[in-house]
C-alpha cells in the first residue's frame, strides 16, 4: 500500500510543468520546420493570414480582426527589427501602422504537436508587455511575461510538448513583430497534460490510500 500511495504523489507531483519559455535564448538549429512568411504569400491581409498557412499546418488567429497581418517591403518597420527575408508578422497593429485600441489575443495552431520552438520577436519599449503562453489540448503548460526593450531578442521554448502558442497583451496598445518561427514536431503526440478533474482524482485517491493504510496500522 506504501509503494501505491508514493505512485499516486508522483503522478500528482508530475501534472505540473515547470516554465519552457526563454527569453534572449538561442534560435534553433536544424528544424523540422520554419516558417519564414515568405514564399510569395500576400502581405497586408488579415483574411489571407487567417488561412494561407493552412496548408503548412498553422493557423493564426486573433480575438480583433486586422490586429495580426502578414507585413512585407519594411511597412510600418523600426529600424532596429532584424528579420530575415522580405515578410514579417506584425501583431497589435492595423495596416495603417496604427496600434489597436484593444486587447489582443493571438494565436498560433499547430496541427501537430510541437517539442520546441524558436522566433525572433521585437516590441519598441518596456511599456509594450505581453503574457506568451504553451498550451496543449486547451491546457497551459507555462507562461512567462515579456516586454519590448528596443530590440530584436530571440524567444525559444523547449523542455515540455505544446500545440498552440498564444500571445495575450498585458498593456493596451502594445504591438510587436515577429519572423522565423521555427519547430521541431514531437515524436510521440501523447503527452497530454493532465487535466483539472483528472489532476482532482488522482488527488483524491491519494488521500484516500493515506487514509486505508492509516485504518489498517490502527487496525
Amino acid at each position: 500500500m506504501k509503494k501505491f500511495v508514493c505512485t499516486l504523489a508522483l503522478l500528482f507531483a508530475g501534472s505540473a510543468n515547470a516554465g519552457i519559455i526563454t527569453v534572449g535564448g538561442s534560435s534553433l538549429t536544424g528544424a523540422d520546420q520554419v516558417f519564414g512568411f515568405e514564399a510569395g504569400k500576400a502581405a497586408y491581409s488579415w483574411e489571407v493570414l487567417n488561412t494561407q498557412f493552412v496548408g503548412e499546418g498553422l493557423t493564426v488567429s486573433s480575438n480583433i480582426d486586422n490586429s495580426i497581418l502578414l507585413y512585407g517591403a519594411g511597412a510600418c518597420l523600426p529600424g532596429s527589427f532584424s528579420y530575415s527575408g522580405s515578410n514579417y508578422i506584425g501583431v497589435g497593429i492595423y495596416d495603417n501602422c496604427y496600434v489597436d485600441q484593444g486587447q489582443t489575443t493571438a494565436t498560433f495552431t499547430f496541427d501537430d504537436v510541437v517539442s520546441e520552438a524558436s522566433f525572433d520577436w521585437y516590441a519598441h519599449g518596456a511599456n509594450y508587455t505581453f503574457t506568451i503562453q504553451a498550451l496543449l489540448n486547451d491546457v497551459v503548460v507555462s507562461s512567462a511575461g515579456i516586454a519590448g526593450n528596443g530590440s530584436t531578442v530571440n524567444i525559444s521554448l523547449a523542455g515540455s510538448d505544446f500545440d498552440q502558442i498564444r500571445f495575450i497583451e498585458s498593456s493596451l496598445q502594445s504591438w510587436f513583430w515577429m519572423d522565423q518561427l521555427a519547430v521541431n514536431y514531437a515524436e510521440v503526440s501523447g503527452s497530454v497534460p493532465a487535466s483539472a478533474p483528472a489532476t482532482l482524482a488522482l488527488f483524491g485517491l491519494g488521500l484516500a490510500g493515506i487514509g486505508f493504510s492509516r485504518k489498517k496500522k490502527a487496525a
